[in-house]
């Protein structure tokens, strides 16, 4: 659920001695598994969501940072490189909630700003998606791409929406974090959930024998482990 980056140890986010105290899944329960994952990650430090200190627009353009461009910021679901200074309107990016607000992440808790579920987004192509679930969309009703700034091979239809391959393990990985992360005991947050029967009132988000499967298809990279160690080691 999070991959650390190994360099880092004095910051307490080497991978080795972050995970020591959780036991293989062989050898667990999976609410033993869940509550050693659940005691790692809980009471992380918390940013601002907006703020003249450093805030999830800061971080993102840290996190999200175009390796081949410093001055941008790469886009999830369009994979398009955008100067980092164009969040201020609707032609730029804006920050994507991979677990929307209306499935159960508010705006006051420390979900609201947590940087495993925020991603930088263009700004039409995240209205498109606006609180569609995530799940494969290949039949005649899916408009494909899913917004004409949106990567080739995503699509969208009324229900569901499907990201671009080489973000679809990412995000799945995202949405496992918070199920584990958030279960309702923190201030203003809810017991976030992942199934394959998605339902907005009960914060629950889908579809997960997809997430499972996006997993295993698109494994994390250099790009993706670096990122959620920074998150722990810059950040949270």
């Amino acid at each position: 659920l999070l991959l650390l980056r190994g360099a880092d140890s004095t910051s307490g986010c080497d991978a080795s001695s972050y995970y020591a105290s959780v036991g293989s899944s062989s050898s667990s329960s999976s609410s033993s598994l869940w509550n050693s994952l659940h005691a790692i990650v809980d009471g992380h430090t918390v940013i601002p969501y907006t703020s003249t200190a450093t805030d999830v627009w800061d971080a993102l353009e840290v996190l999200d940072a175009d390796a081949t461009n410093a001055n941008n910021v790469l886009l999830v679901y369009s994979q398009r490189s955008e100067p980092k200074a164009n969040h201020v309107d609707a032609s730029g990016w804006n920050r994507e909630h991979v677990w929307p607000k209306s499935y159960g992440v508010g705006y006051t808790g420390a979900d609201t700003s947590d940087l495993h579920s925020l991603r930088a987004a263009d700004w039409g192509v995240n209205s498109a998606r606006s609180n569609l679930y995530f799940n494969t969309c290949t039949h005649t009703g899916c408009s494909s791409p899913a917004h004409a700034e949106a990567a080739a091979d995503t699509a969208k239809d009324s229900a569901v929406f499907m990201p671009p391959a080489n973000q679809r393990g990412d995000l799945a990985r995202s949405l496992m974090y918070m199920a584990v992360r958030y279960d309702g005991t923190d201030a203003n947050t809810e017991d976030l959930r992942l199934s394959d029967c998605p339902c907005s009132y009960g914060s629950t988000m889908g579809m997960l024998s997809t997430l499972l499967a996006w997993h295993v298809a698109d494994p994390p990279d250099a790009a993706e482990i670096e990122r959620t160690g920074l998150v722990c080691s810059a950040f949270q």
